[in-house]
């Protein structure tokens, strides 16, 4: 950069900052600015050594003008000129109750269905799972065609992968869920449970509040280890929270297990938006869906779960399946030609409820999102009659000295006070009914 375009920038970076500057400070702080830039520059051109380092040295000084001229601006005496806008803000507001009601109400609603809808989606999309370690390094692994995306895994297939080392999968573990008739005192009851292979629990991080929970060699013998864990949702409401029930024998499908653990408060299983009641482990598979399906290569019928080792991503794993597919296919081509594995983010995978309710979600998050556009113009609208009602006011205003950044900062104070408050409302509104629907659900738990 030549001293010439280099004098240029810097004198247009002055010219910029000269905006913000008070307009009785505003000459003064240029000349200042502009002499000291000018004797920088010149003093570099005569010495030659205008280059890339000094260059840059100069524009950041220059830049450092704009800080200066927005201290200028917002820095001297900000504090307590902000607080004496606020506080006038609010009793003009306090003096117009009418108006602050109705704008507050209306800002209010628009923020507490956003907040309620979008923290429903947070919950739901970004943490699927509570209660398991690491949520952001587990993914959900299906089998695809030229076609489909959701096919579920046959344990043969997931017996090979979990043992052939994929690269960046630190653990691969397989369920299904279903229903399950769970015998009691006074009959049968329907409940969800699921069978899960062995090591779910490490993958997802989850341990036992009581007892203990499967390891791998529960997955040894078929039909051999009828045991089985409760959630503590189901400890709490079916058994209630009985303190000898890990050793205690249930009943499903009209087969004895004994219950050997029960999970942690939170954990409701490894599927988001459904919460099971009982696990078994894949040895038990008879106990939940008829027939031998832990040899059928070719039955697809196990969701897979993978936990991604520290600082794999999902591309470098799903370069790994992409080759543990094709050797599946080589070795097994009755069962696997023409088939793929693949890795979906929870929130993004297509079977289970978070791929139910997506379309819900994306339809509710557009509706709040206009009735937040709603909201906001309905409010710049009462804002906007109310500023035409107030011309002699600021007429006024103005012929005693009042500049119109001035008045502009009172207009900005007000509106921010009826954010704050209807914010504050919204939240309270918000906790409110979380607190009611929580005591809801738990009132029908209770029955």
């Amino acid at each position: 950069m030549t001293a010439a375009a280099l004098r240029r920038l810097a004198f247009g970076l002055i010219t910029l900052g000269a905006w913000l500057v008070p307009g009785a400070l505003r000459a003064g702080w240029r000349q200042q600015w502009r002499a000291d830039l000018w004797h920088r520059c010149d003093a570099l051109e005569r010495a030659g050594l205008v280059n890339a380092h000094t260059s840059r040295a100069l524009v950041e000084r220059a830049a450092g003008a704009l800080w200066h001229a927005a201290w200028l601006r917002f820095g001297r005496r900000g504090a307590h000129t902000m607080l004496h806008d606020l506080m006038h803000a609010a009793r003009t507001l306090a003096g117009r109750p009418a108006f602050t009601t109705i704008a507050v109400l209306t800002l209010a609603i628009g923020i507490g269905a956003n907040t309620v809808i979008f923290s429903w989606i947070e919950a739901t999309l970004l943490s699927p799972l509570p209660g398991i370690t690491r949520a952001d390094s587990v993914a959900a692994l299906l089998v695809t065609t030229r076609t489909r995306q959701d096919i579920n895994l046959s344990y043969p297939n997931y017996i090979d992968l979990r043992d052939g080392a994929v690269p960046g999968v630190q653990s691969m573990a397989v369920f299904t869920a279903g229903a399950l008739s769970l015998r009691n005192g006074q009959g049968a009851e329907r409940i969800w449970g699921a069978v899960v292979s062995g090591n779910l629990f490490d993958t997802l991080g989850v341990g036992a509040e009581r007892g203990r929970v499967f390891t791998v060699d529960d997955d040894r013998n078929p039909g051999g280890h009828p045991v089985a864990i409760i959630t503590d949702r189901a400890w709490h409401t079916r058994f209630s929270a009985r303190e000898d029930i890990v050793g205690t024998p249930i009943v499903l499908n009209e087969t004895t297990f004994t219950v050997v653990g029960v999970t942690p408060p939170g954990f409701h299983g490894p599927q988001a938006l459904i919460a099971l009641d009982v696990f078994i482990p894949v040895s038990m598979q008879a106990t939940l869906i008829p027939g031998d399906r832990l040899a059928a290569r070719g039955s697809g019928w196990l969701q897979g779960l993978v936990r991604l080792a520290p600082g794999a991503t999902l591309d470098r794993v799903q370069a790994g399946l992409d080759v543990a597919a094709a050797r599946l296919a080589t070795a097994y081509p009755e069962a696997n030609a023409e088939r793929g594995l693949r890795l979906f983010p929870l929130w993004r995978q297509p079977t289970g409820g978070t791929a139910q309710m997506l379309p819900v979600m994306a339809v509710l998050g557009g509706v709040v999102a206009v009735l937040l556009a709603l909201v906001c113009a309905n409010l710049a609208g009462l804002l906007l009659a109310r500023a035409s009602g107030r011309q002699r006011e600021f007429a006024v205003r103005v012929s005693l000295g009042a500049s119109r950044w001035q008045v502009a900062r009172l207009l900005v104070a007000e509106t921010t006070v009826l954010a704050v408050v209807a914010g504050g409302l919204a939240a309270a509104g918000g906790v409110g009914l979380v607190l009611f629907v929580r005591s809801q659900r738990r009132e029908e738990e209770e029955l």
